[in-house]
């Protein structure tokens, strides 16, 4: 049932993306918007670090975006590098466990490092990975809203 949902969901994204995003020419890679996507979730990390959670969240917000844009762009241009995605995608979220030990509670930290850990080795299993990133976001959101 997880995984017919989870592919539903998936592809539902990606029909919705190419309607909105896909009559337009970008002048740019797939790989060249997952790089900047990667970024931004350092950015976000920094930005945690710091304690500046809304920022963090409009960086990782962004960095989400551009996950879906690299997509697009690929399908558009016929690129196919899911191991540039996979890395860009695990990077992204390694870059956010040292935030989190560093300024939330330990179980939260440890929770999203053991995921982490999984979202490595789920793959390989054919089981599919977590949304870590949009986790993070949606913890981000509950520190805003707790104060």
């Amino acid at each position: 049932l997880y995984m017919a949902l989870r592919d539903g969901l998936t592809h539902a994204r990606k029909v919705a993306a190419d309607r909105v995003l896909g009559r337009a020419r970008f002048p740019f890679s797939a790989t060249e918007v997952t790089r900047l996507s990667a970024w931004l979730c350092l950015i976000a990390a920094g930005a945690h670090m710091a304690g500046h959670v809304a920022w963090a969240l409009g960086a990782i917000l962004a960095a989400l975006l551009l996950d879906t844009l690299d997509g697009v762009v690929a399908r558009q241009n016929g690129e196919d590098a899911p191991e540039v995605d996979w890395a860009a995608d695990r990077f992204g979220e390694a870059v956010l466990v040292g935030p989190l030990a560093w300024r939330e509670p330990w179980p939260v930290a440890a929770a999203y490092a053991a995921a982490y850990a999984a979202n490595v080795f789920l793959p390989r299993l054919r089981i599919p990975v977590l949304p870590l990133r949009h986790a993070f976001a949606a913890y981000c959101i509950y520190r805003l809203y707790s104060g």
